[in-house]
């Protein structure tokens, strides 16, 4: 439904809020604010007075601690509902599934200039919060497949084939040892289970890096036609103004 809107805006600028009445759509000037003095791509909604329960807003403090550890922006509250950003950014980097959560962090890796603004927030009045321990458990997970995309969506050989080499070199070295002791004392001496660990490590490894090919194939058929960066903005220039004596 959120992605449904956004597909219908038609204005440079995108606001987004949730539906629960907790956040009001006055705080909208104090967001185009924030994003035009400051010159923002996107701009979060702080909600530092949180009127929610006190286990779900330490478990948002400790999510958002978390993102910042891992390389995203300095924000305090990432997965707020209330945002304001350009049209553009998404038409260059469209999201799917849960992943708008963390926008503001995949917007920040990619060089998008990201901040936020202090707003008021109301207690709930109306439906019922969806936000229990599965939620955690899946919040986690969106955290993992965002660093991935962010760091190895153009490149996920390198993911692949990292873990995959590393694991074949860990079996190749196992099996090794287990030859020499075949070989100097004509037995394996019972490193049966030594064995099928190194094996397994070798063929773990090749099947990861038969993986990271594949995924390398789809990756670069899928973005043959698109651009792997953003320009914020074009300069024109005069070639011979700047050659001209």
């Amino acid at each position: 439904a959120l992605w449904a809107g956004i597909e219908r805006s038609r204005g440079r600028w995108v606001m987004t809020m949730d539906g629960d009445l907790q956040d009001s759509v006055v705080e909208l000037e104090k967001l185009w604010q924030k994003a035009r003095q400051e010159s923002l791509d996107m701009v979060v909604g702080w909600r530092r007075g949180r009127r929610d329960s006190w286990g779900k807003v330490l478990v948002s403090r400790v999510y958002n601690a978390l993102l910042r550890v891992v390389g995203g922006p300095p924000l305090h509250d990432i997965n707020a509902g209330m945002r304001l950003f350009r049209r553009d950014c998404l038409d260059e980097n469209p999201f799917y599934g849960d992943q708008y959560r963390l926008l503001p962090f995949l917007l920040h890796v990619r060089g998008y200039r990201v901040g936020e603004v202090v707003v008021e927030h109301f207690p709930r009045r109306f439906g019922r919060s969806k936000y229990g321990t599965w939620r955690c458990f899946t919040g986690l997970l969106d955290v993992g497949t965002v660093l991935f995309l962010s760091r190895f969506q153009h490149r996920p050989l390198h993911f692949f084939g990292t873990v995959g080499a590393f694991l074949f070199l860990v079996g190749l070295g196992i099996n090794g040892y287990i030859v020499y002791l075949r070989f100097s004392y004509g037995s394996i001496q019972f490193r049966y289970p030594l064995l099928i660990l190194g094996v397994l490590a070798m063929v773990i490894g090749i099947q990861l890096l038969s993986t990271g090919f594949l995924a390398e194939f789809i990756a670069g058929y899928l973005h043959q036609n698109r651009r792997g960066y953003s320009v914020a903005e074009w300069i024109d220039c005069d070639e011979t103004a700047m050659f001209d004596d």
